[in-house]
């Protein structure tokens, strides 16, 4: 969490905290253009003190997760995959140049007009070895405050990091009802996004939870 400058809200954060001592806070204005050194924070934190822990994940506060189904794609795909990997559903790599948009990146900063691959922001998994090189090659890259198209687009590529497209597990509709499964057959959604109120995120997240394996998949698997 960034300093949300705001008395009553820090004092929520704070009771939170003590509660829970689920929050790293950091002196950083909680604004979006911080959006990459927050995650930088977090990327610097992990790095630090979770060495034992194989993935890092980010994933926004308007995200429903499944959590068993995403752990099992962790043991079934993820951990199979190289040691210095990103998994996500890719975002759209050409660059915003219209200057009205929350996303436009004026030439100065940066000039060609395509990024390369990168991962959609609302959540993606860095392996820790990934996390690592990511944290400390950062540096070396000029500021850009589109945290997503930064760490897992131009810094990734930088330092040879491959991304996987897993769009079928970081998926963003908010209403899907006949989906693809694994051949265990394990329906693939894992995660929603863009849910503004408590209530939608919580309609999301019972969503996913009755998710089952469309009737021509289940014929498929037998």
């Amino acid at each position: 969490m960034g300093d949300p400058r705001n008395v009553e809200i820090s004092k929520k954060l704070e009771a939170e905290n003590e509660d829970y001592g689920d929050l790293i806070i950091t002196d950083l204005v909680d604004s979006y253009k911080n959006l990459t050194l927050k995650v930088y924070a977090g990327l610097d934190w992990f790095n630090r003190f979770c060495s034992e822990v194989q993935f890092f994940m980010k994933i926004d506060d308007d995200v429903a997760l499944h959590v068993e189904r995403l752990v099992h794609f962790v043991n079934t795909k993820f951990q199979r995959s190289p040691n210095q990997t990103v998994y996500c559903a890719f975002g759209d790599v050409v660059v915003i140049r219209n200057n009205s948009s929350k996303w436009y990146v004026p030439p100065e900063l940066y000039a060609p007009s395509t990024y390369p691959n990168f991962c959609i922001g609302a959540t993606y998994m860095i392996s820790a070895e990934a996390a690592k090189v990511i944290g400390e090659k950062t540096p070396e890259h000029p500021f850009l405050y589109i945290d997503d198209v930064f760490y897992t687009g131009i810094v990734a590529e930088a330092a040879g990091i491959p991304r996987v497209n897993e769009a079928q597990i970081f998926f963003n509709w908010d209403a899907i009802k006949d989906v693809t499964c694994d051949e265990g057959g394990v329906p693939y959604l894992a995660t929603m996004y863009e849910f503004k109120t408590p209530e939608a995120l919580f309609k999301a997240y019972y969503t996913l939870q009755g998710i089952k394996c469309g009737p021509w998949w289940r014929a498929l698997l037998g």
